[in-house]
């Protein structure tokens, strides 16, 4: 694979270049901290939360070269430290093409808390109407509009050192698909019919899985065969694919398609996520529903009507460390210029955790509230958020 990189706007970030150069610590030279083995530094370096990075590699050089290596992360996730963070993608009409920024928590013991948009190396080739998707800590953009021809590329952002490279090709060339995760496997369906696809319906549906890299047809039945996707989503431990007023859920255990016989197919608008199992979504009324698989139906989310604003443009939800999270800002032109016009964009995120109680009703509690702080480059060039994912660090 061909590895891309690019100088980080943070002090944090070094640029491709001195990533190169960057080495391992020599665990007989340097010390990493005095009066420890660095076996046991590395045991209490790991543990150190993600948002305490950038302070932490101002401390010396042979830390800030530990934080920028695979042995770092590694004992992360052998001790079981890892954190998601949420990963963002906001770009303009047309002053600049969509970039994706993480957000740098500021924790807070109040129930606000702050972030920062902190921006990553652009993507090396500028496609739009990718599908996205996250496993473990890269994040992987598929296909979508380049040069006027439909791609089947595949790129992968390595969020650990903010690194670059390509992947796999899709065996179809596709615009607007959608994707979703299912025991690390990537599954996404539609957005074909481009003018570089060969394959047509075969591969309307394909997988993929990342440990052995290949990517796999997924067999559909006609009522998905060729026809546009609008969303797809895991629920029940199966994939879930809308395809206009219908829906199909595939089961790939036993590689059985079969259509929905619930409410599953109704009241939906494209915004879900999954949290501990249970799929979510934020309608057009500006309410958030769970989805009942019991009973096979939705269900609004009792109790954070009172915390939270009345609608929220824009708002994009992800799954953080088993909390409901969702985000939003102006994603449209109604009432951009005036925001402009203060020198402002607002972006905000909200943490919700959701129980069901004994009666299957939903009930939402929202643990904390606070804004992103949009650097100051972006202001004035009309931003649009457009994307959310949670990258497990």
């Amino acid at each position: 694979m061909v590895c891309y990189s690019g100088e980080h706007s943070s002090s944090f970030m070094a640029s491709g270049k001195d990533k190169k150069q960057s080495q391992q610590p020599e665990l007989a030279a340097d010390i990493l901290i005095p009066y420890l083995t660095n076996d046991v530094a590395l045991n209490c370096l790991a543990r150190v939360p993600r948002w305490h990075h950038i302070i932490l590699s101002q401390v010396s050089r042979p830390i800030r070269s530990l934080l920028f290596s695979h042995q770092f992360y590694t004992a992360r996730s052998i001790l079981n430290c890892t954190h998601d963070l949420l990963y963002i993608r906001v770009g303009s009409y047309s002053a600049w093409p969509a970039t994706w920024f993480y957000i740098q928590q500021k924790p807070d013991p109040s129930l606000t808390r702050n972030g920062a948009l902190i921006r990553v190396p652009q993507q090396p080739l500028h496609i739009e109407s990718s599908a996205y998707a996250a496993v473990g800590y890269k994040i992987y953009v598929l296909g979508g509009f380049v040069d006027g021809e439909f791609s089947s590329h595949v790129w992968i952002l390595d969020c650990r050192f903010h690194t670059w490279e390509r992947g796999p090709n899709m065996k179809m060339a596709r615009c607007g698909a959608s994707a979703a995760v299912l025991g690390g496997k990537i599954y996404v369906a539609g957005g074909g019919g481009g003018p570089s696809s060969s394959h047509g319906g075969t591969h309307w549906v394909e997988s993929f899985d990342p440990d052995i890299g290949v990517w796999e047809a997924v067999p559909c039945p006609d009522g998905v065969r060729n026809k546009w996707v609008s969303d797809c989503a895991i629920v029940g431990g199966g994939v879930c694919i809308w395809v206009g007023q219908t829906g199909f859920k595939f089961d790939p255990k036993t590689n059985v398609w079969e259509a929905f016989e619930n409410e599953l197919q109704s009241g939906w608008n494209g915004q879900n996520c999954v949290v501990n199992g249970v799929l979510y979504c934020y309608d057009s009324c500006g309410r958030f529903k769970g989805f009942d698989e019991v009973n096979g139906r939705w269900k609004e989310v009792n109790g954070v009507v009172k915390d939270l604003p009345a609608y929220m443009s824009g708002a994009r939800m992800v799954s953080l460390e088993g909390k409901l999270v969702v985000v939003w800002g102006e994603s449209d032109l109604n009432g951009v210029f005036e925001h402009f016009q203060k020198k402002r964009m607002e972006l905000q995120w909200a943490e919700i955790e959701v129980k069901k109680d004994g009666n299957g009703d939903f009930w939402g509690k929202v643990y904390w509230w606070g804004n992103i702080e949009i650097p100051d480059w972006i202001l004035g060039r009309c931003p649009l958020f457009y994307h959310c994912l949670s990258v497990s660090i």
